[in-house]
């Protein structure tokens, strides 16, 4: 009896050095993308690439990492590949859900969430952008309308800044109607999820709607519109059309970090008794404001378009219920099981009823190389070669980051888009 009981305690241990959550196992990767060191940040995704289960997680993460380091091809096949097996994963194993209904969720392979699944598409069309690709781009700009209004009619969460990229790929290729139709849909978004995700309308976004609703002569619109945004100062296609124009986007810092929170006690019969659930632990906000200046002109503010980590939270918000139900069936299953096998032998029972208690974990793993939010500017301007400048401040107006591409080339009717990715530096942990 003795011997089982320490060999039980044993087992406890032994689960629990074992119970680093998934973002804890990403750290190493974190620094090195905090010291933009995007290369080294590839190797050791490469090196770690984890179980099986996690390797949607390892093509996302990839994909995102090597857009940070200018590598878009390689971005988007990664995360073609993450969507291509994320679909497959939809239809989940036998096994797998008798895995996370006896033991946990993390048993199961996964598959993304919903605002995940989305971002696949935004960021494999944003990469097109960026290398001049705008009809590859529009191909993964219908599929994300395509969720973007299943989401619509579920009244789930969605994305107002993948309705607004939509109608950039539109305007690239001066399908207008369509890019409108986008425009609206994403103010409408903006506008119904503003209590939720806290984003209001940019003025991005207000002048391409007065703008476009013009050229496309929507008199009774327009008029609105002009009411609506009466402060904002916008230009109509006729003053742009001898421009060309500079699209820069900041991707600001990571996603939050899905942790666990654990509830335990005894039952009846004095057996223990866990129940783990997931929950967001948002970041610390260093960025405040960002900016772009452009050699000779004016300083211009950028405008925040998304809110990553507010979409992450809300979907896992959605998803609880769910969780939550799934931890009680489990927690009577692994109730049930120890009550049966000490029936049989008490230290036994005990062995079954501690590996079940230290078994039970929430499922922490989430697409972290995500932006924890989003900040847009788009700059019309006449043709030539410019310098430009995107500096990030904090909240006393001290310089996180200030990142000047140089001789910029701008050419008439031309939509350039250049990103910047700045993550901050944490201490080690």
């Amino acid at each position: 009896m003795i011997k089982l009981k320490a060999l039980s305690l044993g087992l406890v241990l032994v689960l629990m050095v074992g119970c680093a959550t998934y973002s804890d196992s990403f750290r190493q990767v974190e620094q090195q993308i905090s010291q933009q060191n995007f290369d080294q940040a590839l190797k050791l995704l490469e090196k770690n690439k984890g179980n099986k289960r996690d390797y949607v997680l390892y093509l996302m993460n990839k994909g995102m990492v090597a857009r940070m380091a200018g590598q878009y091809g390689l971005s988007n096949q990664m995360l073609e590949e993450a969507k291509e097996l994320a679909a497959q994963l939809q239809a989940v194993s036998v096994s797998e859900t008798a895995g996370a209904t006896t033991v946990n969720d993390g048993m199961r392979s996964y598959a993304g969430d919903k605002h995940e699944l989305l971002f696949l598409h935004l960021y494999k069309a944003l990469n097109y952008l960026e290398m001049g690709e705008p009809d590859n781009a529009r191909i993964e700009a219908l599929q994300f309308d395509v969720k973007l209004d299943e989401l619509r009619s579920q009244k789930a969460q969605g994305s107002a800044f993948a309705n607004y990229v939509s109608g950039l790929v539109f305007e690239s290729l001066e399908e207008w109607d369509n890019a409108l139709i986008s425009y609206r849909k994403a103010m409408e978004s903006y506008d119904s999820n503003l209590k939720k995700v806290g984003v209001a309308v940019p003025d991005v976004l207000k002048r391409d709607l007065l703008r476009l609703t013009k050229r496309q002569d929507f008199p009774d619109e327009h008029e609105k519109l002009k009411s609506r945004f009466n402060t904002v100062q916008w230009q109509n296609d006729v003053d742009l059309s001898e421009k060309g124009e500079v699209i820069i986007l900041v991707h600001n810092d990571l996603a939050p970090i899905k942790r666990e929170k654990a509830s335990q006690g005894h039952g009846k019969d004095g057996e223990l008794v866990r129940i783990s659930l997931p929950y967001y632990e948002t970041r610390p906000k260093f960025l405040d404001k960002a900016s772009v200046h452009v050699g000779g002109g004016a300083t211009v503010d950028m405008d925040l378009v998304e809110d990553v980590e507010q979409l992450a939270i809300n979907a896992l918000d959605s998803q609880m219920g769910g969780i939550l139900a799934r931890a009680i069936a489990r927690a009577v299953i692994k109730q049930k099981a120890a009550k049966s096998a000490s029936k049989q032998n008490g230290a036994l029972g005990l062995a079954v009823n501690i590996a079940g208690f230290v078994s039970e974990r929430a499922d922490t793993r989430s697409w972290v190389t995500l932006p924890n939010n989003l900040y847009m500017s788009r700059l019309a301007l006449d043709p030539g070669e410019y310098d430009i400048d995107v500096k990030l401040y904090d909240h006393n107006g001290n310089t996180l980051l200030n990142k000047t591409f140089t001789a910029v080339p701008v050419s008439p009717g031309r939509k350039l888009i250049k990103s910047v990715h700045w993550v901050a530096k944490r201490a080690k942990k």
